[in-house]
C-alpha cells in the first residue's frame, strides 16, 4: 500500500512569477499529465483567492459568461462618465495562463495577480485543494479564513 499524499494547504514560494503546486492537487483536481503545459484560467472566487481552471472546468457557463462580459465591456464614452470600481477592473477576475508540465508542476502568475496578491513583500502564496479544485490563495486570505472559530463553521 503506497504512502497517501497530503492535501492539506501549502505555504509555496513564488520565484520569477510561478508558483509550484504540489503534483497530487494537480492529480486530484484533474490538471494536466505531469509532461505536458496546460493552458488554464485564473478565476477570482474572492479577493486573494483564484482557482485554476483548466479543461472542460474553464469553459462552463458561468465562466464563459464572465468572459463575455469583460470582452463586450466598452468602459466609458466621455471624460465626465464612469463605472464602478469592480466594473472598471473587471478583466482580473479571470486571466489566462499555463500551468507547466514535468518533475514540478509549475503555475505561471501573471503580474497583476502577484501585486494583487502582495507576493512582493511576503514572497509566497498558499496552495488549496478546495474540493477538486485547486486554489492559489494569498497569505492575508488564508489567515483571514483561519481566524474564523470553528464553531460558526457549518
Amino acid at each position: 500500500m503506497g504512502k497517501k499524499l497530503s492535501t492539506q494547504p501549502v505555504f509555496a514560494e513564488v520565484r520569477d512569477g510561478r508558483v509550484t503546486v504540489p503534483n497530487n492537487f494537480c492529480d486530484l483536481a484533474g490538471l494536466t499529465p505531469a509532461a505536458e503545459t496546460m493552458e488554464v484560467v485564473l478565476w477570482m472566487v474572492d479577493h486573494g483567492r483564484y482557482r485554476v481552471l483548466g479543461g472542460a472546468d474553464a469553459t462552463v457557463p458561468a465562466v464563459e459568461s464572465l468572459r463575455n462580459q469583460i470582452s463586450e465591456r466598452e468602459g466609458p464614452a466621455s471624460a465626465t462618465e464612469s463605472d464602478a470600481n469592480a466594473f472598471a477592473v473587471m478583466q482580473v477576475r479571470l486571466i489566462d495562463t499555463h500551468l507547466g508540465g514535468g518533475k514540478e508542476r509549475r503555475l505561471s502568475l501573471p503580474p497583476v495577480i502577484v501585486d494583487i496578491m502582495r507576493v512582493k513583500k511576503q514572497k509566497e502564496v498558499v496552495a488549496v485543494l478546495d474540493g477538486r479544485f485547486v486554489e492559489i490563495w494569498s497569505i492575508e486570505t488564508f489567515e483571514s479564513a483561519n481566524r474564523v472559530p470553528t464553531s460558526e463553521l457549518r
